[in-house]
């Protein structure tokens, strides 16, 4: 028989060596789990090089209480530039509106939602880094395109067929 406790994983990125990102123990990244976003927390960077795959390995701690993820599943590991600053968000959270500009739905001080234009500065494996909210912002992370397809209907004219 085996136990774990699987209320707190470490998430071990590879990363090639040629990246010098100042991370940190402590430092907070986002961990991409089958597509659903987690603040992860980094907990060591390797000081040695791998004579196998030739990557220096990052250990991240990921909080999973829910026991919605297992040891052993893949995950992508979305680490801070230090170029630029923004706010991550997945695909689902991005539509177009009035002159083809990216926005996303910022949830207002009255619990509504407003749609916000965002410029995309870096994309990469279906999420993207934004500016134009502050981080923090709660937003609609899925169904953004449902939401402006059924804001643009309310518009149309029925009898114009």
């Amino acid at each position: 028989m085996r136990v774990n406790d699987e209320s707190t994983l470490w998430v071990a990125a590879e990363l090639p060596v040629r990246h010098r990102l100042p991370l940190e123990a402590g430092q907070s990244v986002v961990v991409n789990v089958n597509g659903e976003l987690v603040t992860g927390e980094v907990l060591s960077r390797g000081h040695y090089v791998s004579s196998v795959t030739r990557t220096e390995q990052i250990l991240i701690s990921v909080d999973n209480r829910s026991t919605h993820w297992h040891a052993g599943q893949f995950a992508e590991v979305h680490l801070p530039s230090a170029e630029q600053q923004g706010v991550l968000v997945p695909d689902a959270a991005l539509h177009r509106q009035e002159g083809n500009q990216w926005r996303v739905f910022v949830q207002n001080e009255q619990n509504t939602f407003s749609s916000v234009e965002v410029a995309v500065l870096e994309s990469q494996g279906g999420l993207h880094l934004v500016s134009g909210i502050e981080p923090g912002a709660r937003l609609v992370m899925k169904g953004a395109f449902f939401i402006a397809s059924e804001l643009a209907k309310d518009g149309f004219d029925t009898h114009n067929h």
